[in-house]
């Protein structure tokens, strides 16, 4: 592993939300990056006191006492999430060719920079490789040798690409439609319950009625027919589950209270391009919860892709979605 200063650039993403801000920030300390970017979302002015939570997390950059070259955009107008932090990343690739990725939330283990900024280098030209993530939702299921496998799908907490692979993304989904997407759920899934997953999920997306982004990005891998990076360790730690959260709300949930591990060198490289279907299999059917429930889960979000947002709130309260 090479020494600190780290030369790789990393964008940081931030809101409102300073604490959790600050471990991320602490959490670069071991590593001393050179090269830091930094985004922060502009308050919504229908929500009090977001003004000063904004500009507390813009002051921590005044927490950062190693030498290091920041790039700011601090927005003074407030984005719906998905527009904010993609247009951060898209920001970050305007300016540089590759990097790491972190929101406000994900604090990494120190090896996950070394292993991202390895393999960004060792797979720069290959367009098969989308990605490179922190994220090992079920290690106890790895097997082999390798230091990490490939992966259908793209898990964001925590992760590193090429403006060549984010140069594809498409928040809105125009480049895909419906019979294009049959045909790339079929050619990438053999079960019948991870392609009804995806397709009701796409067209949740495109009600405009889902709060996200990174399932798009999944579904622009998908279109890519690329493969992600993932370490046979879980190298993140998502701090920010509860009430000031977008998506991740609930304590509770167990992958909130997932274990960091961290990795050796020399890396073992796999032999194959191949997604691990035993971890992929793993990952459908007790993180999506696809097998759970295969058909309610679906259904719900078919209705909600039906539903204003206002409506579609009333009614997980009411039903306890």
């Amino acid at each position: 592993m090479a020494p600190a200063p780290f030369a790789t650039p990393i964008l940081l993403i931030g809101y409102r939300r300073a604490p959790t801000t600050r471990k991320v920030i602490e959490s670069l300390r071991p590593i001393q990056p050179k090269i830091l970017f930094f985004a922060v979302n502009g308050p919504n002015p229908a929500v009090s006191g977001e003004e000063e939570q904004c500009q507390a997390v813009r002051d921590l950059t005044s927490e950062i006492d190693w030498e290091c070259r920041i790039h700011r955009l601090f927005r003074n107008e407030h984005l719906a999430a998905p527009e904010s932090i993609s247009g951060a990343i898209t920001w970050f690739f305007n300016n540089v060719e590759e990097g790491i990725i972190l929101e406000d939330d994900c604090v990494c283990d120190s090896s996950f920079f070394f292993f991202a900024e390895e393999l960004l280098e060792k797979y720069r030209d290959n367009p098969k490789i989308m990605q490179i993530g922190a994220t090992n939702f079920v290690p106890q299921v790895f097997s082999g040798p390798a230091s990490y496998c490939f992966s259908t799908y793209a898990y964001i907490w925590g992760w590193a690409t090429w403006r060549r692979a984010w140069s594809t993304f498409d928040l809105g989904l125009n480049s895909l439609t419906h019979d294009s997407l049959e045909s790339i759920l079929k050619s990438r899934f053999s079960r019948p319950e991870d392609i009804s997953y995806w397709r009701a999920l796409y067209q949740y997306l495109k009600s405009g009625n889902l709060s996200t982004w990174d399932g798009q990005w999944n579904l622009t891998v998908f279109r890519q027919q690329g493969l992600s990076i993932v370490p046979r360790e879980n190298l993140v730690h998502n701090i920010g589950f509860g009430a000031q959260s977008t998506n991740t709300t609930a304590l509770t949930a167990s992958i909130a209270q997932m274990q960091v591990g961290k990795l050796q060198w020399p890396l073992i490289h796999p032999e194959h391009f191949v997604a691990d279907s035993v971890s992929d299999d793993a990952v459908s059917d007790n993180v999506f919860g696809i097998q759970r429930s295969y058909w309610t889960f679906h259904l719900k979000m078919r209705i909600a892709s039906r539903l204003s947002p206002r409506v579609k709130g009333k009614l997980k309260q009411v039903l306890g979605w």
